[in-house]
Parts: structure tokens; C-alpha cells; sequence
């Protein structure tokens, strides 16, 4: 999708996208168009009628896609051409508005490059905040970004890394202060093979850092990131394999990266105690239930689990109520009682006010400016 320009200019690629989400024969326009469409998105199969319109109808099921093509209505439809700043304003917004992608993604270790410029289609920001069926590996090369946690704001800049799990809340754009953010991104499926090696120190909900301002280092990742690339396209099962390989010496390169103060491996009582948070979340849930679960202390479970993760059990927990929270405002038209409830707030007003601690700004507030951006 961000190589787009391989094959159409920025004003037919427009024009194209607009027709696909407006006119009522879009699994015909899909299927003629989406080699051009979805350059990016390797090992796409959808010959059969089914699929094709699987497809489609996923696309559409994004959140603002009906309202993308109410508002580009007119401009489209107008007696003159559309501009050449019309078309990239309009594939800016569409390409943002794609958050659920899963379905066009090959997760089979496949590589891509994206280059957002100031002012260029291509400058769009990426809002994904459900779970993904993989992980992302994305590598600065040149430029600024910014990354949107929960917990905080990540600027990044060449040989910048970082790590996304598939539960990670993703919000990233290119900084406002650049001209321009090149990035590799990797994406991967689960493997048992490199639990090891995935663990990064993190920054924010699922996302996990690493820097590398040594240019032997950077000189040393980016062929590995680029030769993944070149294959990607390619399905064979050999080719898969060596794209995994790949991925396992760009990955152990990273751990090096990784302070020696770092590398200890996370006690097995943290973990269990992390994936209940993850599962009961939403329940009233207590420091004393955890540590039973995990067959730990209370006293040992809250400092091996800051030590470990840099969270009191307590933050995780709310961390993951947000996320929750932030994609249920976006992704549906329920109301802030019901979101709260579900996130596991019994009391409205006091979820507004843990959302405003995170967020700067009310629940209400934060569904009005996504759904005006």
C-alpha cells in the first residue's frame, strides 16, 4: 500500500480508492484493482469470489470508511478534476482509516519500507489500537517519528528500534518538527523460538525499545531488514524459512543492544501474574488475588514485579483498562457508561477522571477529535 506511486500517480490512485468505498459494484472494482491497490501487502490470494468479497466487506466494516466517503462526496463528484493536494489529503485519510488490517497482512515474517513526507500522501498516521494477530519490528533509518503510548510519548530517529506485540496500542506518525520519517517495519507471528530474544525493555503498552546510535551496528541490521524485504513477495516455504532466519540474526543483534542490567530473564511468577492482569483486567482484581495466582507474596510480587516491568501491578492493570477504553470509543458508538463499565469501572466519573489522568482530555473529547481527524 505505501508503494502505491510504483504503479499510479497520487491523483488515479484517488480516484480509484474513492470508487471502491462508494460504488455499489466494489467487489469488481476490488478485484481489478487491488494488485495496484495493495502493492506491500505480499502473498494476497483473493482470485475466488468469496474471498473477494470477505475482503471488501472487511474494509468497509472500518470504523470511518462511511464517513470518509460522505465528506469526499463532493470533491469527487464535482465537474472538474480533483487536485493534486485533493488526492493526497484523501489518500492520507484513507490509509488512517485503515486500523484493522489483519486480513491483508501476511504475517509470515514479511518486510516493507515506508518513507511519510511533509505535505506527500503518504504522511498518514497509524491508529491500531485492537490486538493484531503478530509482532512489528520497525527501523528508523532517517527522519523523526513519534510513537503514542499509553505511558508516554517515544520520539525516535535513525537506529531507533522498535518492538510492537501483538496486544501493543499502536499510534505512530512522523514527528511534526520533520520533514520526513523513513522506517523499515517487520511483522512476524509468535514464535516460541525467540521468547528470549523478545525481551526488550518497553516504553508503553506492548511497545518495547532499543537504540543503536553506532553506525557499525546500523550499517550491520538494515541489510538483514532489506534482504527480508526482497523476498517477501515470495511464498515458498524455503523462502519463508530464510526470511525467518533472517529475522533471527537481525533479532539477536538487538539483544545485544540490550543494557547487561537488562538481560536478567523475568521471573516466572512475574509472568504468570502478567497474563492474569491480561485475561481478568476488567474485574476488581487485588494485588492479593494476583500474588495467590502466581504463588508468590504480596510483599515479593510488588518488588519483583516493578523491578521486572517498571509498573506496580496496579498500573498494568489500568494500563490495559485504557486500551481497552481508547478502542471501544473509537470503534463503536456505545455509550461512555457502557465503555467504562466494560473496562471495569463501576463508577463513570471516576473512569473520566483515570481516562483524563492518561489521555489530557475527557473520554467524550478523545471520540470527537478521532472522529474528526
Amino acid at each position: 500500500m505505501e508503494n502505491i506511486t510504483r504503479t499510479m500517480n497520487a491523483i488515479q490512485a484517488a480516484k480509484q480508492y474513492y470508487n471502491f468505498i462508494s460504488t455499489p459494484y466494489m467487489d469488481e472494482v476490488f478485484s481489478t484493482h487491488s494488485p495496484d491497490l495493495f502493492p506491500d501487502m505480499p502473498s494476497l490470494s483473493w482470485q475466488k469470489p468469496d474471498e473477494i468479497q470477505e475482503a471488501v466487506r472487511r474494509i468497509l466494516d472500518q470504523p470511518r470508511i462511511p464517513e470518509l466517503s460522505k465528506r469526499w462526496r463532493p470533491v469527487f463528484e464535482k465537474e472538474h478534476d480533483i487536485s493534486q493536494e485533493e488526492a493526497n489529503q484523501f489518500l492520507q485519510q484513507f490509509i488512517s482509516s485503515m486500523e484493522g488490517i489483519d486480513f491483508i497482512v501476511d504475517y509470515r515474517c514479511n518486510c516493507s519500507y515506508t518513507l511519510s513526507e511533509k505535505g506527500q500522501w503518504s504522511d498518514y498516521r497509524v491508529y491500531r489500537p485492537g490486538r493484531k494477530s503478530g509482532w512489528g519490528l520497525q527501523l528508523t533509518v532517517s527522519g523523526k517519528g513519534v510513537y503514542n503510548g499509553l505511558r508516554s510519548s517515544l520520539e525516535v530517529g535513525p537506529g531507533d528500534l522498535v518492538l510492537l506485540s501483538p496486544d501493543a496500542f499502536y499510534d505512530y506518525h512522523r514527528h511534526p518538527d520533520a520533514d520526513s520519517w523513513g522506517c523499515y517495519w517487520l511483522v512476524f507471528l509468535p514464535d516460541t523460538r525467540f521468547n528470549e530474544l523478545l525481551d526488550w525493555p518497553d516504553v508503553g503498552s506492548g511497545i518495547h525499545h532499543l537504540s543503536a546510535k553506532d553506525s557499525a551496528f546500523i550499517d550491520t541490521i538494515t541489510p538483514l531488514f532489506e534482504h527480508i524485504r526482497e523476498i517477501s513477495q515470495d511464498s515458498d516455504p524455503w523462502a519463508i524459512r530464510l526470511r525467518y532466519n533472517l529475522l533471527e540474526q537481525a533479532l539477536i543483534q538487538c539483544k545485544r543492544l540490550v543494557p547487561e542490567f537488562k538481560r536478567s530473564v523475568i521471573d516466572h511468577r512475574v509472568l504468570k501474574a502478567i497474563e492474569y492482569i491480561e485475561k481478568h483486567f476488567r474485574k476488581n482484581i487485588t494485588v492479593k488475588e494476583i500474588a495467590e495466582e502466581a504463588c508468590i507474596s504480596v510483599s515479593s510480587l510488588i518488588r519483583l514485579f516493578k523491578q521486572h516491568t517498571g509498573l506496580t501491578v496496579i498500573e498494568l492493570r489500568n494500563e490495559k483498562r485504557m486500551a481497552l477504553a481508547c478502542e471501544k470509543l473509537t470503534h463503536t458508538r456505545i455509550s461512555i457508561a457502557e465503555i467504562a463499565e466494560l473496562a471495569g469501572y463501576s463508577d463513570q466519573l471516576y473512569f473520566s477522571r483515570c481516562f483524563h489522568r492518561h489521555f489530557r482530555m475527557s473520554p467524550s473529547a478523545f471520540r470527537k477529535q478521532y472522529l474528526n481527524q
